[in-house]
């Protein structure tokens, strides 16, 4: 507890502390940029249910290609990420049977194509957007007889497809803050070491960090050769502003561009509403598919704020409704709301800790209820600019009083939280809930993340 409070205590002072700067005020440069990144994961799950703990573990590899283009009338994202997991859980429960072992791959497509339409009478930007989110995920599950009495079960083989098409209209913007916090860092160790009689302005923060994106999107072939170009296009802007291109200066320079790292953070407020059609299908250990259709009418909001080079908080509320055609099992409407809150510590230029709480409740045909609270959390180490080493974890406690055994929540609902802000990615284990009317379920694992470019 002591050591928690002094965390704390020191997270105020830096927040307090910090050079103050408009980040309202920067505008993040025309950008087109691409990249590509391998890893693998660990991760560890323990459940406890009434008197008995269930655990469970899986190692996976991923994959994932990304392109983002920034202009002051267009802001678009797409990735493609496939992973590779293999599952192992042991079998504690007599009245329900779990799959022991589990193989799984999953293929994900998210897209975002904000375009801009122009001013509302308050002079807030408005935009229209049209999104896509495919997900395919096969899964094999070998079962052992743990049942009492005895139940002979095969083992089985599944594939769960679904797309959405969100359609929104909206208002707001949020302004990518790339290259500011590593300029930020820059500028305090040039200072620390007498280098610089001041801090660096406000023009001379916003102008490093413009050239830092600049420079990081020039395409150079070869990795050697591009670091060269981007060291000596940031040591000629150094030297433009007076600064002697010693040495020392030099070393300050490359552990800072090449090593620092602060996250991907954004400035603004924006607010949407939308349709989002919905269609999936699905077959299990036959040839034999079903298939559902939706349409979900959804309003979000959200609020991003940089505090300092230390701090960011995010704020994200969402509320829902859906209306569903699901096999086997018939949902006529699901109503949902949740607020998630997000705070991103940097207390060096190396470490990123991140903290989320959330919360969300559920209707299901008016009948069934649900409720889910939890806390994410991650710290990531940047080793250099291609490796990162990251731990997280989450916690949540799930409320179903009614214990229907017909809550089947659609994937897409359950993303909006579980990520921040949500695009798309799958939850492991959320059809469980269906068997328990209340639930504490924890996980964390470790993971390397390689950025190939």
């Amino acid at each position: 507890m002591k050591y928690f409070f002094i965390a704390c205590l020191s997270l105020l002072y830096v927040s307090m502390s910090a050079q103050n700067y408009n980040y309202n005020a920067y505008q993040f440069p025309d950008l087109r940029v691409r990249g590509f990144n391998i890893g693998g994961n660990a991760f560890g799950n323990s459940l406890s249910f009434r008197d008995t703990n269930r655990w469970s573990g899986n190692v996976a590899l991923s994959a994932r290609y990304f392109s983002i283009v920034n202009t002051r009338k267009t802001q678009k994202l797409n990735q493609y990420r496939s992973d590779i997991s293999y599952y192992k859980q042991d079998q504690p429960f007599t009245f329900i049977q779990i799959p022991s072992h589990e193989f799984n791959i999953f293929f994900n497509s998210y897209g975002e194509n904000r375009r801009f339409t122009g001013l509302n009478n308050k002079g807030i930007q408005k935009f229209i957007e049209f999104d896509h989110i495919v997900n395919m995920d096969f899964n094999y599950q070998r079962f052992n007889n743990n049942l009492n009495p005895p139940v002979i079960r095969e083992n089985q083989h599944e594939f769960n497809s679904w797309v959405a098409l969100p359609v929104k209209l909206g208002r707001g913007r949020l302004e990518p803050l790339a290259g500011i916090t590593v300029a930020e860092f820059l500028a305090d160790d040039l200072l620390k070491a007498g280098l610089i009689s001041q801090s660096f302005t406000q023009n001379q923060i916003f102008e490093l960090a413009q050239k830092m994106v600049a420079v990081d999107n020039a395409r150079v072939f070869d990795f050697r050769n591009a670091n060269i170009f981007r060291l000596k296009e940031l040591s000629a802007w150094l030297e433009s502003q007076g600064i002697s291109q010693t040495i020392e200066t030099f070393t300050i320079l490359n552990d800072n561009y090449n090593f620092a790292f602060s996250g991907l953070r954004n400035q603004g407020k924006q607010q949407s509403i939308g349709l989002i059609p919905i269609i999936s299908a699905t077959t299990e250990r036959s040839d034999v598919w079903t298939t559902g259709f939706g349409l979900g009418l959804q309003y979000e909001w959200t609020h991003q704020k940089n505090i300092s080079k230390n701090l960011h908080k995010a704020w994200r509320s969402t509320g829902s409704l859906y209306f569903m055609e699901l096999e086997p099992v018939n949902v006529q409407s699901i109503i949902h709301a949740g607020i998630q809150h997000e705070i991103t510590f940097v207390p060096i230029s190396r470490t990123i800790i991140n903290l989320s709480p959330f919360i969300s409740a559920m209707f299901l045909d008016m009948e069934n209820f649900a409720s889910i609270a939890g806390l994410n959390g991650s710290a990531s180490y940047f080793i250099n600019n291609r490796l990162r080493i990251t731990g997280s974890f989450q916690g949540n406690y799930f409320f179903n009083p009614t214990y229907s055994s017909n809550l089947i929540i659609p994937s897409i609902i359950m993303n909006d939280y579980f990520t921040f802000p949500a695009q798309g990615k799958t939850t492991r284990n959320v059809s469980v809930y269906q068997y328990f009317n209340e639930k504490f379920n924890f996980f964390g694992g470790l993971s390397f993340s390689y950025f190939l470019f």
